[in-house]
């Protein structure tokens, strides 16, 4: 008896590559708001302080990792939890990212102004649209990209 080795995929293989395709965006999600942040304070010399003199705070490197994936975190879990739902939950996916995405945006408009406010505002911006848009086309991948109606009368080729 000779064993032959298949070069065919398990049938996890699927969900398999869709879960390290989610984690990539998480990571990546991550990596933007850290090359963003070397941006802002190593090279361009900003200190990113936020809140008042006595309740003041640095936003520093580790924050800058870890908030977004947290948040990466449970974009990946809603969006997870949402295919489960029959249409695939794309409109309340979109509806639901776009809205915390904007929530998001009034933390640094309440403890930031000037340059400091701007790059909070990008990363937040950078962030959230890596997820929305990452997660988005990983979701749309895995169900065999967008779906098309044929037209009236024609079968479907």
């Amino acid at each position: 008896m000779t064993q032959t080795f298949s070069p065919v995929w398990p049938v996890e293989g699927g969900a398999r590559r869709l879960r390290l395709g989610r984690a990539g965006v998480v990571a990546a999600s991550a990596a933007v708001a850290v090359v963003l942040w070397i941006i802002c304070v190593p090279v361009m010399g900003l200190e990113l302080v936020v809140g008042s003199a006595a309740a003041s705070q640095t936003v520093g490197l580790a924050a800058v990792i870890v908030v977004p994936l947290l948040a990466g975190g449970a974009a990946w879990g809603l969006r997870a939890l949402l295919e489960r739902m029959p249409r695939g939950g794309r409109r309340t996916w979109l509806i639901t990212s776009w809205a915390v995405l904007a929530l998001s945006l009034l933390g640094p408009l309440g403890v930031a102004s000037g340059a400091v406010l701007i790059a909070l505002l990008a990363m937040h911006v950078a962030v959230g649209l890596t997820l929305i848009v990452g997660l988005s086309a990983l979701a749309a991948s895995a169900k065999g990209g967008a779906r098309r109606r044929p037209a009236r009368g024609r079968p479907v080729a």
